[in-house]
């Protein structure tokens, strides 16, 4: 794989916004992403996880969603039969606690957006290398 290629690549995004949505998926394909399986939140990414399991590569979500929000939705994957896909957690707004709360669910990687589209695919593929990051980084952040 290439330094910012993800051909072959099924990757969830979970997000409520259409118009971000279609900005991730737009930029994931471009990247060589096989196929972008979206979700408005929680809720609907664990009917997604329960159809596609393991097949999925990474999940890209959001923590800021209605019903059931991103960090209820680790929770959930981490406690589920697929606690092993890596999740590239994302929020708009760069909240210490709800960022702590996150990497206390379990994630691979956080993003705060907006970024530029090769920043996302290089920490989308960083979060598919698989290494959670450690609760105790975020006191020395």
């Amino acid at each position: 794989m290439s330094n910012n290629d993800l051909t072959g690549r099924l990757i969830l995004v979970v997000e409520e916004s259409p118009n971000i949505r279609r900005v991730l998926e737009r930029i994931l394909t471009e990247f060589g992403a096989k196929e972008v399986v979206m979700a408005d939140d929680g809720l609907e990414a664990i009917t997604e996880v329960e159809k596609y399991g393991n097949r999925i590569n990474v999940i890209v979500c959001d923590l800021d969603l209605p019903r059931m929000d991103g960090t209820e939705f680790i929770r959930w994957l981490r406690a589920s039969r697929h606690p092993q896909i890596p999740v590239l957690a994302f929020t708009g707004r760069a909240d210490r606690e709800q960022m702590h709360g996150a990497v206390t669910a379990g994630i691979e990687g956080m993003l705060v957006i907006p970024v530029k589209p090769a920043i996302l695919v290089q920490h989308v593929q960083s979060a598919m290398r698989g290494r959670r990051i450690e609760p105790d980084r975020l006191k020395s952040a």
